[in-house]
């Protein structure tokens, strides 16, 4: 009698195939991705969720087990998180703003979206800036000084404050992790106004170029920004390129967008060069 490879054994040949794959694949993105940026992924996580699991984060990460057990290790010894059995949970107190500006780690990418992003500003001007990183450093390179800024950024009220800048903060319920209002009296508030300009962050793009939003706050605000300023910029690093979301800004208002970024993507826009940066100067209104 022949011999013949059984269900089972093609099933276990195609399983250790595919674990072989995937092994490859992990070792791939580890040598790619450094500690330093799986760490802000991680807090990005950690933002959005009270906790995540070891598993979240190697399908989010795509690396080994074991990276991800050293980085956790590595985050709890300096304060960022606490481990906890198959996974980390947000220390309370600690907002992704506290870590990333108060120890003043906003990264060369932001500044140099910040420096441009500034640079459009005119004066006696009345401005919009949301809540973020991007749009925190953006405000710390603000060199007008006879502008208005609604914000509803606790940190960008702060640095345009020290700055002698008038700025006035939307009310709404506090967002720990992000240290900004939200909500409909927020959203409400930012309805009355007309801006000359609106900066503001982003989750990501997808690959029509609309904003991707994290949540149905963040989607409200992007949109009535869209509507009611003259000019919108959005300001995103070009890693944020080509991603997925559930809040997806309709078509109709993403075409008004002009968005800065740190370095331009291949075949995606018509970026420009200006400073350091890039832009994408979209149609007007």
């Amino acid at each position: 009698m022949r011999g013949s490879l059984g269900t089972g054994n093609i099933s276990a040949f195609e399983r250790d195939r595919r674990r072989l794959q995937e092994a490859e694949h992990r070792k791939a993105q580890e040598g790619k991705m450094t500690f330093e940026i799986r760490k802000e992924k991680i807090m990005e996580l950690l933002a959005e969720n009270e906790a995540v699991s070891k598993k979240q984060l190697e399908e989010a990460l795509g690396v080994s087990p074991s990276t991800i057990q050293r980085d956790l290790a590595a985050m709890e010894t300096e304060g960022l998180l606490l481990r906890l059995w198959g996974g980390a949970r947000r220390i309370k107190d600690r907002s992704i703003y506290k870590r990333k500006i108060v120890e003043s780690n906003i990264t060369n990418p932001m500044r140099r979206i910040g420096e441009l992003a500034a640079s459009k500003i005119n004066d006696g001007e009345l401005i919009f800036i949301g809540a973020g990183k991007t749009t925190l450093a953006m405000a710390e390179c603000i060199t007008e000084r006879n502008i208005t800024v609604i914000t509803n950024g606790i940190p960008q009220l702060e640095a345009l404050w020290k700055k002698h800048i008038n700025v006035f903060l939307l009310c709404g319920f506090f967002k720990e992790y992000s240290r900004s209002v939200v909500g409909r009296q927020t959203t409400k508030m930012l309805e009355s106004y007309r801006f000359d300009k609106a900066f503001i962050g982003v989750k990501g793009f997808d690959s029509s170029f609309a904003p991707l939003s994290a949540d149905e706050y963040e989607y409200d605000i992007k949109n009535i920004c869209i509507q009611n300023a003259r000019e919108t910029y959005i300001l995103a690093e070009h890693s944020k390129f080509n991603k997925t979301a559930m809040y997806v800004t309709p078509s109709d208002l993403a075409c008004y967008l002009n968005i800065i970024t740190d370095s331009p993507v291949e075949n995606i826009g018509q970026f420009v060069q200006e400073k350091q940066a890039y832009i994408w100067k979209r149609q007007h209104k």
